[in-house]
C-alpha cells in the first residue's frame, strides 16, 4: 500500500513522445482532460501539445515534392526552416507568401507515414482500452469509447482539406451570426490532404495561461464567448469540429 506508481508523468511522457505518431496523439487527449486522468499526469503531457522533436528536413522536403512538386522555397517568398511548433501529426512553419504583400502564413505540415502509422496503432489503442476496462484503473468514463471517438476523429484530423473546409464554415458561422470569434483565413489554392496554409495569428496559446497560473485579460469575456460559439457551432448548426 502507499507504493510509488508504477510510472511518473515524465517517465510517460517521455514514452509517448518515442513512441511517437498516435501515442503522442492520446497523450495530447490526455494532457487537455484533467477530468479523466490524474492533474499531474495531465500538466505532463501538455509538452506533448507543441514541444515534440521535428520532422527530418529530408523527410520534409519529400512532402512538399509529393504535394506540390516543389521545395517550399519556390512556393512561399520566404519559408522559416525553424518549426515554431510541433505536434504529434504534424508540425507548423512561418512563411510568407509570393502575393506582393509579403502575407504571413502558418504553414502545418504532416508528418510522413503518419496515416499508415496510425492504421497499426488504432488496433493496440483498441486492445489497451478493452485491457483498462478490465482492470478497472479508469472508472469514470468506458475506455473502449473514448478510444473509438479518438480513433474516429484522428482519422478525419489526418486530411488537411477537410480541416481547411470545417475553418471556411466557422469562420462563415462566426461572421453570420456576429461572435466576436477570429478565425484563420484559409488558403486554399495552396492547402492539400498533407499540407495547411492559413492566415497567421499573433497570440497566446490558454497552455501558456495555464502553465503560468495566469488568467487572460478579458478572460471571462474570451471563455464566454467562446464557449456560446462552441455550443451554437454543435447545438444550432449540427457541426462539432471537436477543437
Amino acid at each position: 500500500g502507499g507504493s510509488r506508481p508504477a510510472i511518473s508523468p515524465s517517465e510517460l511522457r517521455k514514452i509517448l513522445e518515442k513512441l511517437g505518431g498516435s501515442f503522442l496523439k492520446f497523450g495530447q487527449m490526455a494532457a487537455v482532460r484533467p477530468d479523466y486522468f490524474p492533474r499531474e499526469y495531465s500538466k505532463e503531457l501538455l509538452k506533448l501539445l507543441d514541444e515534440v522533436p521535428e520532422i527530418d528536413p529530408k523527410l520534409l522536403d519529400g512532402v512538399f515534392y509529393e504535394e506540390y512538386g516543389k521545395l517550399p522555397e519556390e512556393i512561399f517568398q520566404y519559408f522559416e526552416r525553424v518549426p515554431i511548433s510541433g505536434a504529434s501529426f504534424g508540425q507548423v512553419h512561418c512563411a510568407w507568401l509570393k502575393d506582393g504583400q509579403d502575407t504571413k502564413v502558418a504553414v502545418k505540415i504532416q508528418r510522413p507515414f503518419v496515416a499508415q502509422d496510425f492504421a497499426l496503432d488504432a488496433r493496440f489503442f483498441s486492445f489497451l482500452a478493452w485491457l483498462l476496462s478490465k482492470t478497472g484503473v479508469i472508472r469514470v468514463v468506458d475506455p473502449v469509447k473514448v478510444v473509438q471517438e479518438f480513433i474516429r476523429w484522428t482519422e478525419r484530423e489526418l486530411d488537411y482539406i477537410n480541416e481547411s473546409e470545417n475553418l471556411i464554415k466557422l469562420a462563415d458561422q462566426a461572421a453570420r451570426h456576429g461572435f466576436n470569434v477570429k478565425i484563420p483565413k484559409v488558403f486554399g489554392h495552396l492547402t492539400t490532404k498533407k499540407i495547411l496554409v492559413m492566415e497567421f495569428i499573433e497570440g497566446n496559446t490558454l497552455k501558456y495561461y495555464y502553465l503560468r497560473d495566469e488568467f487572460p485579460y478579458n478572460g471571462h469575456e474570451l471563455f464566454r464567448e467562446s464557449i456560446f460559439f462552441g455550443l451554437h457551432s454543435f447545438l444550432v448548426r449540427g457541426f462539432f469540429h471537436a477543437d
